[in-house]
């Protein structure tokens, strides 16, 4: 009888070997990144070996300090994305502005280098299918950063859904008033705005901030384990209270092919911090899911109880180390399919809806951790009271400066055409 090779230790060799990562800028969000990258170098709970093998920074003098300690550790720190992807590196982290993901991740495919890309996964639709076109032409993998979609809690949560726990899904709703100072809308070159250089940014909360659980409660409502929902409709109230082009307020009902509403409620303009919640409602049940707190899942027999989510980004490394090394990974991931529903809602609701102005006089100036943040007064509460009654802000008849929300089809969106504009008279 013929025997085969034991191949054991050499997989074994092969998974332990490190995957070596890069990374781009050293300002922001991409310092942490890659700081984060460096202390996962020996953390136990990644599913294998990393290491931080190089980095891109344009700014070499501003980040100096920094450069020479990566270099005292043998990291390679170059000027230019293009040395970047002449570096031995395997996987190339882009905590970058949006409106750079469609192009800086294509250009990592075509080198041969799997991508862990910053959410969202693009500006637009149309940016989003280009970016899966080069996947699947280059066979690299590329995965988005929605954090909390790589926690073991999230595909146990979609495993229950699915089973039935709560009975069949009848609604849902995503509420979230995160307060943002004015300085926080003039921070970049691109905050607030449609476009920037001709690509599509999009930024709003609902695109940036607050995007990880707009895009969570679409993937919970999907009808496989690695699914994010099929989308039927979505109807949109879009407003503004501070001086951005953009929304920093948004009131969208997402209808799913199944018939199941979705209400999302998002805002930067409030005095109070409120969620995010993501309430699920089903015919014998209902889930509760507070990333920063505790979710539950209450049904006519039994409770069950997750704690906070915490720092998710060690399940998301861990989740790109695998599929570099195996091919495959263990959790549930945010793949550009999962995270192209929640750009299509982004597209759709800008592309139906008109961004209005709240009034001034609807609009204060408060004080949130020393920063002056403009609010709309009694945002908080009106948002609770559309959650409990399922209803957007017009139809709730609680303030006179809401309008009717517009709405889009999007069972085959496909193409971004760009933002309706609000009437000159309004």
């Amino acid at each position: 009888m013929n025997q085969h090779p034991d191949t054991s230790a050499d997989d074994q060799n092969h998974v332990a070997v490190p995957v070596r990562f890069g990374c781009v800028g050293l300002g922001g969000y991409a310092g942490a990144s890659c700081e984060f990258l460096e202390r996962c170098e020996g953390d136990s709970s990644i599913a294998g070996a990393i290491r931080l093998t190089a980095v891109c920074e344009p700014d070499q003098r501003r980040h100096a300090g920094a450069i020479k300690r990566l270099r005292g550790r043998g990291v390679r720190v170059v000027e230019k994305y293009e040395d970047l992807l002449n570096e031995p590196v395997e996987a190339i982290w882009l905590p970058l502005p949006i409106d750079l993901h469609r192009p800086y991740t294509i250009q990592a495919l075509e080198a041969a280098k799997g991508v862990l890309c910053e959410k969202p996964a693009a500006g637009s639709v149309d940016d989003v299918d280009a970016m899966i076109a080069a996947r699947d032409r280059l066979q690299q993998p590329v995965l988005i950063g929605y954090q909390h979609m790589y926690h073991p809690a999230t595909a146990q949560i979609k495993r229950l859904l699915l089973d039935g726990a709560i009975g069949s899904i009848r609604s849902a709703s995503v509420c979230a008033c995160w307060p943002r100072s004015t300085d926080y809308f003039s921070r970049n070159d691109w905050v607030g705005r449609y476009q920037r250089d001709g690509a599509w940014v999009m930024d709003s909360p609902a695109n940036n901030a607050l995007a990880h659980y707009l895009n969570l409660s679409l993937f919970l409502l999907g009808e496989s384990v690695s699914d994010s929902a099929a989308l039927s409709d979505v109807e949109a109230e879009l407003y503004r209270a501070n001086a951005i082009e953009t929304n920093d307020t948004a009131a969208l009902r997402i209808t799913t092919q199944r018939g199941i509403p979705l209400l999302a409620l998002l805002t930067h303009a409030c005095g109070e911090s409120l969620g995010p919640i993501i309430r699920v409602d089903g015919t014998e049940g209902s889930l509760t899911l507070v990333p920063d707190g505790q979710t539950t899942m209450t049904t006519r027999r039994s409770s069950q109880n997750w704690p906070a989510y915490g720092d998710c980004r060690s399940h998301m490394i861990s989740s790109m180390r695998q599929l570099i090394r195996e091919g495959k990974t263990t959790n549930t991931t945010a793949t550009l399919e999962t995270s192209r529903a929640q750009t299509v809602v982004i597209n759709a609701a800008s592309q139906v809806a008109p961004v209005h102005k709240i009034p001034q006089s609807m609009v204060r100036q408060v004080a949130v951790d020393n920063q002056q943040v403009r609010a709309v007064r009694g945002i908080e509460s009106l948002f609770e009271q559309c959650v409990s009654s399922g209803k957007l802000p017009h139809e709730s008849g609680q303030v006179d400066w809401s309008v009717p929300a517009k709405k889009l089809s999007i069972r085959d969106y496909q193409h971004f055409t760009g933002p309706c504009r609000v009437p000159s008279a309004s």
